[in-house]
């Protein structure tokens, strides 16, 4: 079973910035909404170890839905839910979801970002779950 890592390196009032590793390699960078609490619709979310499933939008494209922690698939009391890794390449293209991509020219952006979607979804084809772990990559000054 493969493992996802986003090892996330920019908190910022507007964006958090990343980068995703699939079984230790570098996929792809990642752009989420800024760390506003947990939010819905406006946070990108919390660190932690969630379990990552196939899934299908209702405009018919493949994502991947997050759950664990304080997050689930469906409405539930206290937690988020329908966390995506969907294409986009700003942060207004997400409503708390991680957006892949490949290049990033300017700073709170990704580009390539169906083109990272895809190959991702192909990685994990026949997978029915896989781990993704959230974690912190900011460098430590003390």
């Amino acid at each position: 079973m493969h493992k996802l890592t986003l090892k996330r390196y920019s908190y910022s009032p507007t964006a958090t910035e990343g980068r995703l590793y699939l079984d230790n390699k570098v996929l792809c960078y990642t752009l989420e909404r800024p760390n506003k609490g947990n939010q819905r619709n406006v946070s990108c979310v919390t660190e932690g170890r969630y379990s990552v499933y196939h899934h299908n939008r209702p405009n018919g494209e493949s994502a991947l839905i997050l759950e664990g922690g304080t997050v689930s698939q469906a409405p539930e009391e206290g937690k988020r839910y329908g966390i995506l890794f969907h294409p986009g390449n700003s942060v207004s293209d997400s409503a708390g979801c991680v957006l892949p991509g490949y290049k990033r020219k300017q700073p709170e952006m990704v580009h390539n970002s169906k083109a990272a979607m895809y190959d991702l979804l192909v990685a994990l084809h026949g997978q029915d779950v896989t781990t993704l772990d959230i974690i912190s990559d900011l460098p430590d000054w003390s």
